[in-house]
């Protein structure tokens, strides 16, 4: 609904993944990393061209406990968005997670996460429309080990995120709870079902109707594993 006549268009995608590990001592282990989203669009589309550049570097750690093993990991990644050449934004984010390998059987995991995002386009109205600011989430989640005929794990987890941005439009709350499920239907064939609802709330919007919002998360894979490669 962008232009008039066709929209038929060609695209290519490419996003790479690196990682380097440049220490790996006793039990530490610390690298960079890059990651990137790339595409490339034919014509009147070219303004879509988009580079999402992402460098980073973390170190983590193996703590071997009497009941548990512990993995803790601090990692740090900076983002530079562009369209067709044009900066688009920049983000710094940090995040800590904790991995615990419970001897009994089961995973957690708990993590913090901070980000301070820089648009270069704040809008009409800063004070309104402007996405810049710090946003700061935190979430756990459990996996069981339930190894049933037809239920091997179950996964369920909360998340909690506060978006303290410049525009009024854009500040929000947020609540999410997930739940996973993977279920084996046959010998190397994995149904993983996967839900999950949200609550955001838009603390400090001043206009009429609220922006508000509950949302809904249903999804499904299904797996068949051929033989080793495949």
């Amino acid at each position: 609904n962008l232009f008039p006549g066709t929209r038929d268009s060609f695209q290519a995608f490419v996003a790479p993944t690196i990682d380097y590990r440049m220490l790996t001592r006793e039990n530490v282990t610390a690298g960079v990393s890059f990651a990137g989203d790339f595409n490339l669009n034919e014509g009147r589309f070219r303004q879509f061209n988009l580079q999402s550049y992402r460098p980073g570097a973390y170190v983590e750690r193996v703590i071997f406990g009497p009941a548990v093993i512990l993995v803790p990991r601090l990692q740090y990644e900076f983002a530079h968005d562009a369209f067709e050449g044009t900066a688009f934004g920049n983000r710094h984010a940090v995040t800590a997670s904790l991995a615990s390998f419970w001897d009994r059987g089961g995973t957690s995991f708990v993590y913090w996460a901070s980000d301070d995002t820089d648009f270069v386009n704040d809008g009409i109205l800063p004070s309104v429309t402007s996405r810049d600011g710090l946003t700061h989430a935190v979430g756990f989640s459990h996996t069981f080990d339930v190894q049933r005929r037809h239920l091997e794990t179950m996964t369920a987890g909360i998340d909690l995120t506060r978006a303290n941005v410049e525009g009024t439009d854009s500040a929000f709350d947020s609540l999410s709870l997930f739940a996973e499920a993977r279920m084996p239907i046959v010998e190397r064939l994995l149904l993983t079902v996967r839900g999950g609802w949200g609550f955001r709330d838009y603390r400090r919007f001043e206009f009429e109707p609220s922006r508000n919002e509950h949302v809904w998360q249903l999804g499904a894979e299904l797996r068949k594993r051929f033989n080793e490669h495949v």
